[in-house]
């Protein structure tokens, strides 16, 4: 079940939504934030190759921090909208390095002073960059705090999670032949 909050009257900072699992009854808090580039996805503007393949985030999880409802699991999503570069390795990935980078600054959590957040997902899957061709796989890193004021609420749920992140985007190749579908 998915309560969206933003429909709802609130007057303080809060998540996007509170998800619940209803066979295991996990409710957790969920955040997305994305990255907008000039001159993408209706976003006036131009910007160079170099710009575009930013993780210049900092904002945007900075914000998402704040929407912290600090009395369950949360976890955030922040889509950097770059464009997918497949044949180079994550680490080498500018946006990747950018938000290592970034993370950086942020204090180490620990048993005394845990993670606010159970989660972290900064996600690339940008098909809007391909035109007419085909997308490619999505790209993602997961920041999941060893000590979190909540932690992930158990392995059932942060598989499902990894799961649906892992496969954000995908749509299997379909044809049709004479009414049946392969």
């Amino acid at each position: 079940m998915i309560d969206f909050l933003d429909k709802k009257i609130i007057m303080t900072p809060h998540c996007e939504f509170i998800a619940t699992h209803n066979e295991t009854g996990v409710s957790i808090a969920v955040e997305a934030k994305s990255r907008r580039r000039p001159g993408v996805k209706h976003t006036p503007g131009k910007a160079g190759q170099n710009n575009l393949l930013k993780g210049d985030v900092q904002k945007l999880l900075d914000k998402a921090l704040k929407q912290n409802p600090k009395n369950k699991p949360f976890i955030i999503f922040i889509d950097v909208n770059a464009p997918l570069t497949p044949f180079i390795s994550m680490e080498e990935k500018p946006w990747f390095k950018d938000i290592q980078n970034m993370l950086g600054t942020y204090p180490v959590p620990t048993r005394e002073t845990p993670e606010e957040y159970t989660g972290l997902f900064f996600t690339n899957f940008s098909p809007h960059y391909n035109t007419e061709n085909e997308s490619m796989p999505n790209e993602y890193l997961a920041v999941i705090p060893l000590w979190a004021t909540y932690p992930m609420p158990n392995p059932i749920f942060s598989k499902m999670l990894f799961t649906a992140v892992q496969n954000y985007g995908f749509v299997p190749h379909i044809v049709e032949d004479e009414g049946e579908m392969k």
